[in-house]
């Protein structure tokens, strides 16, 4: 019977044994399953970003290379231009191989007074000839401030931020 029994104590302590290390083992492994998992989805969450910002990146280089380029007044050379009543109009040639987009702003001056009118873009081919633009001035503006009908007519390029959106069509 001594034997039986330390049998059944050996067979105890090892039961024992086992159910400590499953004890010690389960939460461990548990941690390690959780880890594994927050590391899987932080590197999801980095991959989704970094597609995010490679598509972003993508569209707003799609958008600029679609956009015409912008083309400044000064650099298409003479320029004649002529203010009659509340319009005012010039005309330039590009004699360039550069083509895009002139957006200009006529201001209309006497003495001490002037009014700008609205800005205006126009699409210019390469080597276009006999380009024509007018731009609006508001009629009561231009009546205050040059009653006679004789004002100075300057026009200058729009700057960036006053730019309009759409580009007139030819």
């Amino acid at each position: 019977m001594a034997t039986i029994d330390q049998v059944e104590k050996g067979g105890r302590f090892v039961l024992w044994l086992v159910l400590a290390a499953a004890a010690a083992v389960v939460p461990i492994g548990a941690y390690g399953l959780a880890s594994a998992s927050a590391r899987t989805a932080e590197q999801v969450r980095q991959d989704a970003l970094k597609e995010a910002t490679k598509e972003k990146a993508e569209k707003a280089a799609k958008e600029a290379a679609s956009k015409p380029a912008r083309l400044t007044l000064a650099s298409m050379g003479s320029v004649m231009n002529m203010l009659e009543g509340s319009v005012g109009t010039i005309w330039f040639s590009n004699a360039s191989s550069r083509q895009g987009v002139v957006c200009i702003q006529g201001t209309a001056s006497a003495g001490q007074q002037s009014t700008k009118s609205l800005a205006t873009c126009n699409k210019v081919d390469a080597y276009e000839t006999n380009v024509k633009m007018s731009v609006m001035f508001a009629g009561a503006s231009i009546k205050s401030i040059c009653p006679a009908g004789t004002c100075a007519f300057d026009v200058n390029d729009v700057p960036a931020e006053l730019e309009p959106t759409a580009v007139a069509a030819k």
